[in-house]
């Protein structure tokens, strides 16, 4: 009876551990044109926009989405996106997207300082647990 009842933990520990090396396997990373439908769809709902300037925001993203490879194209990517919405959105829709980049970079810098934070806190309690 014990061997059947270790038999069926092992057995299902391993479904379980297959189950979820299966689900990791499948995750690919968005294609260019995955992420530019991704990105044009934001930013419809969140500025409102015509057809029209959903049509060309689409259009800048992927060719901006195309050019992103290394760290150093990618800043210089984002500037060109956003020349590219200068010549696409309306003034209040540009006002928008500013205030919402500007947000973006916020949100980032409180993660970063969070997470900098955290590390600080493991590394302290290390050097504690080491003393004792």
């Amino acid at each position: 009876m014990k061997k059947l009842i270790c038999i069926l933990i092992a057995f299902a520990t391993l479904s379980v551990t297959l189950k979820a090396q299966a689900q990791q396997q499948r995750k690919t990373p968005p294609t260019p044109e995955q992420r530019a439908e991704r990105r044009a769809s934001h930013l419809k709902s969140e500025l409102v926009l015509t057809e029209e300037q959903y049509a060309q925001v689409k259009e800048a993203a992927l060719k901006i989405e195309k050019e992103r490879s290394t760290k150093d194209t990618k800043k210089k990517a984002g500037e060109n996106f956003e020349a590219a919405l200068k010549g696409i959105l309306n003034p209040e829709q540009m006002e928008k997207f500013v205030s919402m980049k500007e947000e973006r970079k916020e949100k980032v810098k409180a993660n970063m300082e969070e997470k900098r934070n955290e590390e600080k806190t493991k590394s302290e309690r290390a050097v504690e647990d080491k003393k004792d």
